[in-house]
């Protein structure tokens, strides 16, 4: 908020007013022209004191200075009605009325400041400003007020009377709210109200002994022009105050200055009393103003102290500033209006990226620069961070931060903080790719875990179907390919419960040499005859623990992608050796090769530069997530035209080489004869549950089945029922399988039990369960696997 009348104006109004009352003294006839003139000050101080109160930001201030506004607009109003009735010299009888509403209004506005400094017998400064104010306004009181009183012979006029009760409280209380004040600012404003309150009485001391020669517009009305002044002159300094976006903060120990504006007042007024010939007060006046002067001098000494250890602090709090400036990393930069660099912080010129008056501009990139421009020239909105990119380092992003202080006088300009955020948003988008995967694995897991209970029933019903089926029958070829073709759709679900690490991982020791003796008939079948296959580099011997299908998938995805990349024909190369601690897998190609852009991301899920409806880009992907599970490594080599090799490293494991699981085809069982031993099925999934059923009743078993693990708490906890073994599958929505196994274990510890699974959920992430079951199932399974793992698990528990 901007002041009523600006500083300047309000100066040269002080300054002809004043010259023309010294004209006036020469020239009579000025009188009324100087009483018209004298009209505007009290208005502009009034409004100025409103406006202060209005920006404010404390409730109490915001009253006291409205208190104040229309103390003195009573005041004011009721001097422009005694000034008509003056020069009309008719009577006023309300005059004594204005001045006792308008100091009760003052009076009470004062004391509305709130406390904000220390008592003052607690501050050595403020002792000497109680003493100093003491004798100031004793002297006024007594000088003005009680001795005019004294002198008079007989009744004492009622004026006199009211003049005392109005002005001793008035400037008592500006003097106890000075030493209440703690603010500076503020604290400055009441020490100019405090020297118009001096020459207010003195001005009124005048009058009272100018009075049967006093006409309006003559001199004595400057002393009261003057205390006007003083009054607008406080709520300016109040008003700059409020409306600065630079708030000086409160300094609860802060003393400010000695009130000059009051002590110069009531020099002023002792000065006009020994004018005006009070002989008989002149030695009272000397000796006040000898304590005055003594107490200023020792209050002036005392504050120099005061202002040498605070230049002592602030050099302190510089070097400290210095020091810590010195160890920042972060960019920091003064620019001036004109966008030159008018400081540097010590890690600007430890990189030597710029120097005081070079343009900032010319730090970042040229297509960047009206970015920067406009961002620093914005008024509105949150002065949000902008990144960007340095001209001597393009990749590398700096983020800026900005304080506009252009309205400072200080610097008049902006603040500008850099950091290099190079490492940060790199680690940013490391995370969020792993979030990204981590959200992958969790999906590939479930539709893997949807797709296999649909296979596991399609697999079970066809071998069903080729049970009920002739040998001779025709639709027997037909049964046999939806067979196939579901072996099929199982090996893309292990292939996408490889990829996100979702399933009941059996690793087993192997030689990888003879995991590839064995998978090479398949590798020629997945080649054509323009590409020839070399595994002659086989180092037998190393052995390493892995699970056998994904060991396969990984060797079958590199030669797939090999493959691909030869269009025109070419050569694979597969290595296996020994190399330190590690056992390396190397397959190579002489196809187009990768650059390096394409080489960045080849990992990353769903990528392919392969043509719509040619590749998933999961082929490295899930080779990349089985080699890292395995505890291995994977990198790829690549130069355009010339052709890519992609290196497996895996940890080496000496010990005996398990014996490899058998591999089975699936066969049809002829039904079996009735057996005596109950199984209780669970499985949330109806198609699974009713083909499990049918084939375990098929083969013999009495089975009991029901859809949720809580049905079969019921069953397990009524020891009334015989069961003999518990077929639960592992995810189920509520209880889930797991849990199912270790409330089972309490009910019955002795009762064998199967899980069928193909996903654990990523609670159930953790192998220890499978101590407490006896057997696992995948999903999808086959007749011969199910009821196997059934007669197994039986057979074991003494059945």
């Amino acid at each position: 908020m901007m002041s009523v009348v600006p500083v300047p104006v309000m100066l040269a109004y002080l300054l002809v007013y004043l010259g023309a009352t010294l004209l006036s003294l020469v020239f009579p006839g000025m009188g009324p022209v100087l009483a018209i003139g004298f009209i505007p000050i009290g208005l502009v101080a009034i409004f100025t004191m409103w406006h202060a109160g209005r920006a404010a930001t404390s409730m109490r201030e915001r009253l006291a200075w409205q208190l104040l506004a229309s103390g003195e607009a009573c005041f004011w109003v009721g001097g422009q009605i005694w000034t008509w009735a003056m020069i009309n010299d008719r009577p006023f009888p309300l005059d004594s009325a204005f001045d006792v509403v308008s100091s009760a209004l003052v009076v009470t506005g004062l004391l509305c400041f709130p406390r904000t400094a220390p008592p003052w017998w607690r501050d050595r400064r403020a002792i000497l400003d109680s003493l100093l104010l003491a004798v100031a306004v004793s002297a006024m009181v007594w000088l003005f007020l009680v001795q005019p009183i004294r002198e008079i012979r007989g009744e004492v006029p009622a004026d006199l009377w009211i003049l005392l009760l109005v002005t001793a409280p008035e400037l008592m209380v500006v003097a106890w709210v000075y030493l209440r004040v703690g603010n500076a600012a503020l604290r400055a404003s009441i020490g100019l109200w405090l020297g118009a309150a001096a020459l207010s009485a003195s001005a009124d001391y005048l009058w009272e002994a100018l009075s049967p020669r006093y006409l309006p517009g003559t001199w004595v009305d400057a002393p009261w022009f003057l205390a006007w002044g003083l009054r607008w002159y406080a709520a300016h300094l109040a008003l700059s105050q409020y409306a600065s976006t630079e708030m000086e903060p409160r300094n609860e120990g802060a003393r400010g200055i000695t009130p000059a504006a009051f002590v110069a007042g009531t020099y002023i007024s002792l000065v006009a009393a020994a004018v005006l010939g009070r002989t008989d007060s002149v030695r009272l006046l000397g000796f006040v103003a000898v304590t005055m002067t003594v107490l200023l001098l020792i209050r002036q000494r005392m504050e120099l102290h005061y202002t040498e250890d605070l230049t002592k602090q602030a050099a302190s709090q510089l070097r400290r500033f210095r020091a810590l400036l010195a160890q920042a990393t972060d960019f920091v930069f003064v620019i001036d209006t004109q966008f030159r660099v008018a400081f540097l912080g010590p890690a600007v010129e430890r990189a030597q990226l710029l120097r005081i008056g070079d343009g900032f501009l010319s730090l970042f990139q040229d297509m960047e620069h009206e970015q920067i421009r406009s961002w620093l020239d914005s008024t509105t909105g949150p002065p949000g961070p902008l990144r960007c990119r340095l001209r001597a380092a393009p990749g590398n992003t700096v983020e800026l931060r900005k304080q506009d202080r252009r309205d400072d006088p200080h610097i008049r300009g902006w603040v500008v903080v850099g950091r290099d955020r190079s490492m940060e948003l790199a680690l940013e988008q490391r995370v969020r790719h792993s979030e990204k995967l981590a959200a992958l694995h969790d999906m590939a897991g479930r539709v893997a875990h949807a797709y296999n209970n649909l296979l596991s029933s399609v697999i079970g019903r066809a071998e069903l179907l080729g049970e009920a089926l002739p040998v001779t029958s025709p639709l027997r070829n037909d049964v046999t390919s939806i067979h196939s073709a579901a072996a099929k759709g199982a090996a893309i679900t292990r292939q996408l419960l490889g990829f996100s690490d979702a399933h009941v991982a059996r690793t087993v020791l192997v030689d990888g040499a003879q995991v590839l003796s064995d998978l090479v008939p398949v590798l020629l079948r997945l080649l054509p005859g323009g590409i020839t296959l070399d595994v002659s580099h086989r180092e037998t011997g190393a052995l390493v623990r892995v699970e056998v299908s994904q060991f396969e998938q990984v060797i079958t995805n590199l030669v797939t992608n090999a493959r691909d990349a030869m269009p025109d024909g070419g050569v694979v190369r597969i290595a296996w050796r020994r190399e330190g601690p590690m056992a390396r897998l190397e397959v190579t190609d002489t196809g187009c090769g990768m650059t390096p852009e394409v080489q960045a991301r080849v990992f990353d899920p769903f990528f392919t530069t392969k043509p719509t409806g040619r590749g998933t880009g999961l082929g490295l992907a899930m080779v990349a997530a089985m080699v890292q599970r395995a505890g291995g490594q994977v990198s790829i080599d690549s130069t355009p035209e010339v052709g890519t090799r992609v290196t497996v490293q895996l940890p080496l494991a000496d010990e005996v080489v398990d014996t490899a699981p058998e591999r089975r085809t699936p066969t049809v069982a002829a039904p079996a004869t009735p057996s005596a031993h109950t199984i209780l099925l669970v499985d949330d999934d109806r198609e699974v549950r009713q083909v499990s059923a049918r084939i375990l009743r098929r083969a013999g078993f009495q089975v009991i089945d029901v859809e949720n693990a809580t049905n079969a708490l019921a069953l397990l906890a009524d020891q009334s029922v015989p069961l003999d073994l518990l077929l639960t599958d592992m995810m189920m929505p509520g209880i889930s399988g797991r849990e199912l196994v270790t409330l089972s274990r309490g009910l019955r510890p002795t009762l064998p039990i199967i899980c069928v699974t193909g996903f654990v959920a990523a609670g159930d992430g953790s192998d220890e369960w499978l101590k407490d079951v006896n057997a696992v199932v995948e999903k999808p399974f086959s007749t011969a696997s199910l009821t196997g793992a059934v007669r197994s698990a039986l057979g074991r528990s003494g059945g």
